[in-house]
């Protein structure tokens, strides 16, 4: 996951600095691990929903297998791993602000024989560490309601795609107990999306929507440029 350097006012775009740095040093380590650990994924899904299906099932639709693909808030790389798998020729670069996660998803990769496909960059999602029309995909999972402000991240991810280009997003539905939970958890203000708000906002910056639905606890947008 990302860590966003400001508490954000979702309504109001009023910002205060973040006084702790979260998915850093010890507790980012612990967060590593429970987010690459599968038994923990699997219960997860029970209560959000199958998100990694559809995930899958879009991304196989999109590509031919020599992109490559920017990972935005890669955390410990469930999201990498399952696209580099996929990529006969191509890379995906793993992007997030912890060092923690970061270091996790080398490690996995590295033991499941991936590390000339994954790239990890310390970066922020607001100032992508990548150039301009140089990705193929672009895939966020389970990040945008940590941003502070995701509207500036998602003209970011538009700066990048290559015209032509996919854009896959899952995030929290709101409404659902768990969304509550995650939200209080992070102790900040979260902005959670409706299919409606989030195809509004993905329009307002340049893209052209596929998709976007709400599926159990969890939505989905299917994007290009």
């Amino acid at each position: 996951m990302l860590l966003p350097e400001e508490k954000s006012n979702a309504e109001g775009g009023k910002t205060t600095p973040q006084t702790k740095r979260k998915w850093e040093g010890a507790e980012g380590a612990v967060s590593a691990w429970v987010m690459s650990n599968p038994l923990i994924r699997k219960i997860v899904m029970l209560f959000v929903g199958d998100y990694v299906s559809t995930f899958r099932k879009a991304f196989v639709a999109r590509v031919s297998g020599a992109e490559t693909v920017l990972d935005v808030g890669s955390g410990s790389g469930f999201f990498s791993i399952l696209v580099a798998r996929r990529l006969k020729h191509g890379n995906v670069i793993c992007l997030d602000r912890s060092n923690a996660m970061l270091s996790r998803l080398a490690k996995q990769a590295k033991r499941k024989g991936l590390v000339r496909k994954i790239h990890p960059v310390q970066s922020d999602a607001s100032a992508l560490a990548v150039k301009s029309a140089s990705v193929d995909v672009v895939i966020t999972n389970f990040v945008l309601h940590e941003l502070p402000n995701p509207k500036k991240a998602l003209l970011e991810m538009a700066r990048v795609i290559r015209t032509g280009g996919t854009l896959i997003i899952t995030d929290f539905a709101p409404g659902s107990w768990i969304a509550q939970h995650i939200t209080s958890a992070h102790g900040q203000a979260c902005k959670l999306f409706t299919p409606n708000q989030l195809k509004r906002l993905l329009t307002d910056v340049g893209f052209v929507v596929d998709a976007a639905i709400r599926q159990r606890n969890f939505i989905f947008a299917l994007c290009r440029k």
